[in-house]
């Protein structure tokens, strides 16, 4: 059982046309779509294009050492993505803009991270998020401008990755469908990108790779959505 809004998103996809304009569904999809592009393009100067989801010490402990290996991993790192950064992104997004509720969000995935690697990636990406997204687009500009006044005025504010991008999301009119898979196509393609760094696949694989795995990561997505965390 699908819930909102992801089965709202595809039953929307199913009755509405190419030329229907009805809630806004023409040049408002396109607005978003061009914005999701953006935030997905491995451009994008945030760092995260750097981290490989634990790709290295995977390696390092004969855990992926070919390209089977390499899938598994691949469908388990898409899966801990879906259930453990995407909930806490869609907090950061339902907040609003109200910043309270935010830091308290941000609070709450500081805690969860109890491994000191993961937390200082996630804080680098997230400042580096933060700036880009002020700088880049201008719809989130203010709310931006006012997230980081907040968090140099508040040392407990780490600016986490996942609600920060929730919350700029939201300041970008995406919804939370596509903030939840954004974060995940971008988690896989980083994956799959430091597996080519690493000679694990070559550049044409990895692209193989990511296609065949699109099907079992929006599975998998769907799942999760439909059974949050609290």
């Amino acid at each position: 059982q699908e819930t909102y809004p992801m089965a709202v998103e595809q039953k929307r996809r199913r009755t509405s046309g190419p030329g229907d304009e009805s809630a806004g569904a023409g040049v408002e999809r396109h607005d978003e779509m061009w914005i999701m592009m953006q935030l997905c393009d491995s451009a994008l100067p945030t760092g995260g294009f750097a981290h490989s989801s634990g790709l290295e010490a995977a390696r390092s402990k004969g855990l992926v050492r070919n390209v089977s290996d390499l899938e598994d991993f691949a469908v388990r790192v898409v899966s801990a993505t879906a259930r453990n950064t995407v909930p806490l992104a869609l907090k950061g997004w339902a907040c609003r803009g109200d910043l309270g509720e935010w830091a308290r969000v941000d609070r709450l995935t500081h805690a969860t991270m109890s491994n000191h690697v993961t937390r200082a990636a996630s804080e680098a990406v997230g400042s580096a998020l933060i700036r880009v997204a002020g700088a880049s687009f201008p719809a989130a500009a203010e709310s931006v401008s006012a997230l980081k006044k907040a968090a140099r005025a508040d040392p407990t504010l780490r600016c986490h990755m996942a609600p920060l991008f929730g919350f700029i999301c939201r300041e970008l009119s995406l919804s939370e469908a596509a903030t939840s898979r954004m974060l995940v196509f971008t988690t896989l393609r980083d994956l799959l990108s430091a597996a080519t760094r690493l000679n694990l696949v070559g550049p044409l694989e990895a692209n193989r790779l990511q296609c065949k795995l699109a099907a079992k990561a929006e599975a998998i997505v769907l799942e999760a959505a439909a059974n949050p965390f609290p």
